[in-house]
């Protein structure tokens, strides 16, 4: 198994994220993760999801987006709809 790289000094929150790589997004949603107390394993699936669902674009990582296949509201980088809305 290949850890993920997490060399980024870790700063303060940015105030944009417009600067910040794709790599640098994985990292940073790695790390949340990580200090929430997901495992290495949970982790790095979580994040490998996140990027399979929206490819760490911006506009779809924060907020709300439609989602084209069934015109539903997805919520956050996970696209959560419906029922799990509120859960998250």
């Amino acid at each position: 198994m290949q850890s993920v790289n997490t060399s980024r000094a870790a700063t303060a929150a940015p105030s944009s994220y417009s600067d910040l790589s794709s790599k640098d997004m994985a990292t940073d949603v790695y790390r949340a993760f990580r200090g929430s107390g997901f495992s290495d394993a949970q982790s790095q699936a979580l994040t490998a999801e996140i990027n399979r669902e929206n490819n760490f674009q911006q506009k779809y990582l924060f907020g709300t987006h439609p989602d084209r296949a069934n015109k539903a509201t997805n919520v956050g980088m996970l696209s959560w709809q419906g029922d799990r809305v509120p859960e998250l």
